[in-house]
């Protein structure tokens, strides 16, 4: 018996946010900032939203950026894991701003230490999860009760540590009309908890935030609040209801089998799924009778007709299709041995066709010849009157029969193997059986007689030319025919014969060689690329990948620098600053030269660009705006390359062999440090990458530095020596990528130098700069007009 279920309410907390933020000091106000931060997209819907307050009791230069800092450090670690719950994702964000922060004080930056006011929470579904540092409150007001949830149970005795500035996370739910209020402290300056909850419980939402704003604007100098407000949200589910049947159906009567018996209505909420349910047997019976068919088309197994089960005989599996090459191998085994028979029996039969008609041209040509010689040697007869020509005719005669028959095996050798290439069997095709393409197909002998045909044209015609021009100059040239004739008949008769054939050579044979030449021209391969002997030199290298297709990024006519702002692909030319991903160009402004340097703060999410002159901008991938800042360079400096570590900028100078460090300030960075404490020769560096650690290509090798000093770092030897151009690192990242233009490739190291994959294409030897997108698995280069990328593939 079905039970009929109540309707239910799902309940659902829907939080709304308002703050007020107020700093009169306008130097003060880099130390004060209120961020709500919500999921960018579906995946992210789980993790909720992050709020925060943040604050700095320090007006250091040191500690104005600080607060910029960690709320991009918190925010970024918070949603870049998606799989991973609320708790886990807020823990490792904690985690991640100690560290930033111990990083910091690391590097000297330590005014800031123990004076940190911080109160962030998380808020997904009904549940709340929030983390305080200093003095900042979090307060609850539920029925008609405030809490300091903030409050610690006991207070700090020991010196404030910068990797436990976040220690702990307290969690709970939210209920409805619960307000949650996180604030400085300062605002217990002019309110206690009991004043706050009556003006809390007495204002509306929106009039409880005016009222705040009011009194903390005529009243504080510097403060910060923001409100939460949950309200229920309803959302009605219907559950259906299915009545009971009227009339069972009793089973053993006549009406239950009978054709025409009336079918029960039933209520459903799903009509789609029953129409699917009665057409199931009919879907069925298609299937058995598709597999018959099938199995009968196959003839390998047994279906019995009267229940229609298929029997599937032993070994019926193993038996497959035979491959195209194993049924042409079967088919070379029968019927090759008649296949060439044929085929040469052909060749025979045309090349005898060949030679009669090479006779035939030679017989009329010679007899032209002879009756020209005739004419032309009358004169010459008369004046020597003992020389006779009666047995002229005969000699020539006996020539050309000779002549013919070596120019004629001769032709056979020649051209017997272009002949075979043009006309050799087709064994891709099916239609090609062996024997009937040169014998029964008359399209090829047609076409073999033409060819043949053509030929002896040409060489005829090409030998009366000559002949015509020769003979018509004969008198201004060549001795006295009388003269040659006297010294043809002083030979022997085998050097007559020897003088004949190295004249019919001379003149007949170079011809076949040409034109052999020409046919075995056509048929040689594709030069192979230039890319082959490059990677002859690599062949001996481990790990070597030839990458075969490139994808051009962008294109301009212009040298463009290439790099990656927190995983934004920017191309910077001489005027503009492209943004790869999304397709968008930005100006540069006009008062700026062209950037001869790029590096990028991931943690603040800009790029700096500076010119020749040494003056500095940044630019924000997510606004799109430049903005001037501020950077004191020494005097006669040569700047090669710049990096950023957290929010430092690291200046390299190759004329002083120094790297400056500047701290970022209000408006752009502070005075400089000489980092560098290792006195090292850089005037031939060309890249500094920068991680925890600093990576400088210099004379084509790689130096490792840390907190200033020199490290001890070798490249993995190769068969190839390493020259490197440029280096790439990100903070975090675990590899190391080398530019070797020289050796036309992009080299991947883990940390300790060891190689891990080597790309090759030829087109690398014109980069100019080096970014990687690990997230992606893509590298970019730029070179003097356009930039490319390859995808990383193992």
């Amino acid at each position: 018996m079905s039970r009929i279920r109540p309707d239910k309410k799902i309940t659902r907390l829907e939080p709304t946010f308002a703050d007020v933020l107020v700093c009169k000091n306008a130097k003060e106000r880099p130390m004060l900032e209120i961020f709500t931060q919500e999921p960018e997209n579906i995946s992210q819907q789980n993790l909720g939203k992050i709020i925060g307050i943040l604050e700095i009791d320090d007006q250091s230069e040191d500690s104005s950026y600080i607060v910029n800092y960690l709320i991009s450090v918190v925010k970024k670690e918070y949603f870049s894991r998606s799989k991973r719950g609320p708790i886990e994702s807020f823990e490792a964000a904690l985690h991640k701003a100690n560290l930033a922060l111990s990083k910091l004080a690391e590097h000297g930056n330590i005014n800031w230490i123990g004076k940190i006011n911080a109160a962030i929470a998380i808020i997904e579904k009904n549940n709340l999860h929030i983390s305080c540092a200093g003095s900042a409150k979090v307060l609850l007001l539920r029925l008609k009760t405030i809490t300091d949830v903030s409050e610690k149970s006991e207070p700090e005795t020991s010196e404030p540590n910068p990797i436990k500035t976040f220690e702990e996370v307290l969690s709970g739910r939210l209920e409805n009309e619960d307000k949650l209020i996180l604030a400085t402290e300062s605002i217990f300056n002019i309110f206690s908890l009991e004043e706050i909850k009556k003006s809390a419980l007495k204002f509306s939402d929106s009039e409880f935030i005016r009222f705040l704003k009011t009194a903390l604007v005529n009243e504080l100098e510097k403060a910060a609040v923001i409100v939460v407000d949950a309200k229920e949200k309803q959302e009605e589910r219907e559950i259906e209801k299915v009545p009971r049947k009227s009339q069972p159906i009793n089973a053993f009567s006549q009406s239950a089998f009978s054709k025409n018996r009336p079918q029960p209505k039933k209520v459903s909420a799903e009509p789609e799924k029953n129409s699917r349910i009665t057409q199931c047997p009919l879907e069925k019976e298609d299937i058995i009778r598709e597999i018959k068919e099938e199995a009968e088309k196959t003839g390998g197994d047994f279906v019995d007709k009267k229940t229609g089960h298929i029997y599937i005989k032993e070994n019926s599996y193993l038996k497959t299709e035979d491959s195209p090459w194993e049924k042409r191998l079967e088919e070379i085994k029968t019927s090759g041995p008649d296949y060439f028979f044929e085929f040469f029996s052909f060749l025979k039969k045309s090349f005898h066709e060949v030679h009669e008609a090479i006779s035939k041209g030679l017989s009329s040509g010679i007899s032209r010849v002879s009756s020209f010689k005739n004419k032309t040697e009358n004169n010459t007869s008369l004046e020597n009157g003992n020389e006779s020509h009666a047995s002229y005719p005969f000699k020539i005669e006996k020539l050309r029969n000779f002549t013919i028959s070596a120019i004629s095996k001769a032709k056979i050798f020649l051209s017997g193997t272009s002949f075979k290439k043009r006309f050799k069997p087709g064994f891709g095709s099916a239609e090609n059986i062996p024997g009937e393409r040169f014998i029964e197909n008359p399209r090829a002998s047609l076409a073999f007689t033409s060819i043949a045909k053509n030929v002896v044209l040409n060489i005829f015609a090409s030998v009366k030319n000559i002949l015509k021009k020769v003979f018509r100059d004969i008198p201004n040239f060549l001795p006295r025919m009388s003269r040659l004739k006297s010294i043809f008949s002083a030979l022997t008769f085998r050097q007559k014969v020897y003088s004949t054939l190295v004249v019919s050579a001379i003149i007949i044979i170079p011809y076949f060689i040409a034109k052999s030449g020409e046919e075995e021209t056509s048929e040689v391969p594709a030069a192979a690329p230039e890319v082959m002997g490059a990677v002859f030199s690599l062949e001996n290298d481990r790990n070597v990948l030839k990458v075969d297709n490139l994808e051009e990024t962008y294109a301009g006519n212009e040298p463009v620098k290439i790099l990656n702002v927190g995983g934004n692909i920017l191309a910077v030319s001489e005027k503009e600053v492209a943004d790869i991903g999304n397709g968008k160009k930005y100006t540069l402004p006009e008062n700026f030269k062209a950037a001869e340097i790029v590096c990028a703060m991931d943690d603040l999410e800009l790029a700096f660009l500076m010119d020749s002159a040494g003056k500095i901008i940044s630019f924000s991938p997510l606004s799109g705006k430049f903005q001037e800042n501020s950077l004191a360079l020494p005097v006669g400096a040569d700047i090669v390359s710049a990096g950023t570590y957290l929010t430092y900028i690291y200046i390299l100078d190759a004329k002083n062999s120094q790297i400056y460090r500047y701290p970022r300030a209000e408006g752009g960075f502070g005075e400089k440090s000489d980092w560098l404490k290792d006195k090292l020769d850089l005037s031939a560096a060309k890249d500094m990458a920068i991680s925890d650690t600093v990576y400088v290509s210099n004379g084509g090798r790689i130096i490792k530095l840390f907190q200033g000093k020199n490290q001890d770092f070798r490249i993995e030897n190769t068969a190839t020596p390493v020259s490197a151009d440029s280096v790439y690192t990100k903070e975090e990242s675990q590899n190391i990528y080398i530019l070797d233009k020289a050796n036309s490739r992009v080299i991947k190291l883990n940390l300790n130098g060891n190689i891990i994959q080597q790309y090759y294409n030829s087109e690398i030897k014109n980069a100019i700069g080096l970014a990687v997108d690990e997230e992606n698995n893509k590298v970019y280069f730029s070179t003097e007009s356009s930039v490319k990328s390859f995808e990383m593939k193992q």
